[in-house]
């Protein structure tokens, strides 16, 4: 019997199916937002610097255009899913009462924020609840569009400083104890 972890990657890495899974992994401020959002854009919204000339001149410029015509003639935008989004998810899957009670323990939030925090959490939660699960469109709009919107509007509301700090609980208790509202270190439960 195979479980549901075995099934799903099994889908995903199906013989019909054909992409590249990038993992940008790196300390708030290193670039990989960057990166990402670079690697999510239209051709013609890539600024670059490489050689679209006639001749070559030298070594550099053949190589650069060899790059460019493949990028003209291929170029598909990745889809980009960020961790604080699967984050913030994992937090809406909790019950209201237990996500008000773990944000009222992150320290430097005030009551005022805690209440913005909470209600953001609730859209998350109703709109994923009434999401077609089997509609791919709507699941591709509600990962790279909707959960970044809401992480965005968090990070707004909270500030860097609080953001950071809130997400760093969130992913310490995940990758722990697989509970982002549990710092209790549980074996078997956690991730790397």
């Amino acid at each position: 019997m195979t479980t549901y972890f075995e099934n799903t990657i099994s889908k995903i890495y199906g013989d019909k199916d054909d992409f590249i899974i990038i993992g940008l992994t790196g300390q708030t401020g290193s670039g990989c937002s960057t990166v990402a959002s670079i690697l999510s854009k239209k051709q013609d919204q890539i600024k670059h610097s490489l050689y679209k000339g006639g001749s070559p001149n030298d070594n550099t410029q053949r190589k650069q255009k060899i790059i460019y015509k493949c990028f003209e003639k291929t170029w598909t935008p990745f889809i980009s899913i960020q961790a604080s989004s699967i984050l913030t998810l994992l937090l809406s899957e909790k019950s209201i009462e237990d996500t008000a009670r773990f944000i009222g323990g992150v320290a430097g939030l005030t009551d005022d924020l805690q209440t913005k925090i909470i209600e953001n959490i609730k859209v998350i939660k109703d709109t994923h609840t009434n999401l077609n699960h089997q509609d791919i469109n709507s699941l591709r709009v509600f990962y790279t569009e909707f959960l970044p919107n809401q992480n965005n509007e968090l990070k707004n509301q909270i500030g860097g400083a609080g953001y950071v700090a809130l997400f760093q609980t969130v992913g310490n208790n995940v990758r722990n104890s697989g509970n982002p509202t549990s710092n209790e270190v549980i074996g078997g439960n956690f991730f790397l």
